[in-house]
């Protein structure tokens, strides 16, 4: 079974880059898979799961929730406000529903903490995308059409949000490289030479 887990600094387009992980091997992209099933699970309208929320993370939950669906520089995709259901339950869930597809059919998950969640899939490749914080400012500014000074404030809320992520649930910076098989500073390669290195990875990876 494959199973890939790509950790992202804000950015870097890894929900995108994951998804043509997926595409080029042939197996699931399961980043919608799973706030579905939770939505499911829980009770919780699926528009409660995927709101749009383009503004910054305040606040010790606001920050956790924005790590729910993993907010990427191709949209800030966040666990909408408001809703009723316990941080610790929807963490429980979201574990239990990542497991749960990582067994049964593999694939590519990004965000949510995959390689401390998936750490007992011994085949599993754990990817972390990072890069200089001001190449990525100036990419999510270009791409968003904002100020360099709007650009960085929602880059340095929404890393802070995948910290806080990290730290409240699982006691673990997810930017510490030791969680990972592979680092690459995406600001310095093309989304295509990326995807081919991780092919190379998951081919060349010693049992």
């Amino acid at each position: 079974m494959t199973v890939i887990t790509v950790s992202t600094a804000f950015g870097v387009r890894g929900s995108h880059i994951g998804s043509l992980l997926a595409q080029r091997l042939s197996i699931p992209f399961v980043d919608r898979a799973v706030p579905r099933t939770v939505s499911r699970e829980l009770g919780i309208p699926m528009d409660d799961v995927l709101a749009q929320d383009n503004r910054a993370a305040t606040g010790l939950w606001r920050l956790i929730s924005a790590m729910a669906v993993v907010p990427d520089i191709s949209g800030t995709e966040v666990l909408a406000q408001g809703s009723a259901v316990d941080e610790r339950k929807f963490i429980e869930t979201t574990e239990r529903v990542m497991r749960s597809i990582a067994a049964e059919s593999g694939g590519v998950f990004v965000g949510r903490a995959g390689a401390v969640v998936l750490r007992d899939f011994p085949e599993a490749l754990h990817v972390r995308l990072t890069g200089a914080r001001e190449r990525r400012i100036e990419a999510f500014a270009a791409s968003k059409k904002l100020s360099v000074r709007e650009a960085a404030e929602t880059v340095d809320a929404n890393d802070k949000a995948r910290l806080a992520y990290g730290k409240t649930f699982y006691r673990t910076n997810l930017a510490d490289a030791a969680l990972y098989d592979l680092v690459i500073d995406q600001t310095r390669l093309t989304e295509t030479a990326t995807v081919e290195i991780l092919q190379a990875a998951l081919s060349g990876r010693v049992a």
